[in-house]
């Protein structure tokens, strides 16, 4: 068996419709985790789980607006995948809409010293860019993986979300979220892999990277 962990404040539509579409291909147990008070706006009961956090309030980062709420994400995130029961999970936004099983695409990682989890982490292409930022010294270039979706063994998944305390270390870098949290992964679990120039390496080395929409069959309702 296998997980479906949606994470985030759900819009009663698209969720629905996200829910829907699972159900057609995933026979195993589906969770959504959120805050308290959030499940009111959809009927709880199609999904098998219901995580509710108590909400941790956005991020006053002056510096960096994007991240206003980048602690709520990552909370709703681990709270929801430790819950996971399945050998493996899909993680994904609330306004993501997945038409077939992304578990098919997991592989086994390919021999090296940098790597953070047991197989590839699967992840899209939209936001899955070259770390071309330029940042603060001494790192110059730095990861950046698509948010919408993560999908891997639970063991994997759980430990890409498992960066709650290592994120607040790393919040007042300049870096956007997606790149946080894929650097917050490395300095807890891979802090020799952290120096260097060999980033892009590093990233398809751990994540293998599909088309969201041709390859992955998932849609973001906001992009429709």
């Amino acid at each position: 068996m296998n997980s479906l962990v949606f994470r985030g404040i759900p819009d009663k539509r698209v969720f629905e419709e996200a829910v829907a579409a699972a159900r057609k291909w995933h026979d195993g147990e589906i969770i959504l985790s959120t805050w308290e008070g959030a499940e009111e706006a959809i009927d709880a009961s199609i999904v098998d789980k219901l995580i509710l956090t108590r909400d941790p309030g956005p991020l006053k980062e002056y510096r960096n607006p994007s991240l206003i709420h980048a602690t709520r994400q990552i909370v709703a995130a681990h709270h929801g995948v430790r819950e996971a029961t399945g050998t493996n999970t899909l993680l994904l936004r609330t306004d993501c809409i997945p038409h077939s099983s992304l578990f098919k695409f997991i592989e086994e990682r390919s021999a090296g010293d940098c790597h953070l989890f047991k197989n590839k982490m699967v992840c899209g292409n939209i936001m899955t860019i070259h770390p071309d930022y330029r940042g603060f010294p001494p790192h110059e270039i730095i990861w950046r993986v698509g948010d919408w979706f993560q999908c891997g063994t639970t063991e994997d998944v759980y430990r890409f979300t498992d960066i709650v305390d290592e994120f607040e270390k790393h919040k007042n870098t300049g870096y956007g979220l997606e790149q946080i949290w894929v650097y917050s992964c490395f300095t807890k679990f891979k802090p020799e892999c952290v120096s260097g120039k060999n980033w892009w390496e590093h990233l398809v080395g751990n994540f293998k990277i599909i088309d969201n929409e041709s390859t992955g069959d998932l849609i973001n309702a906001r992009y429709v």
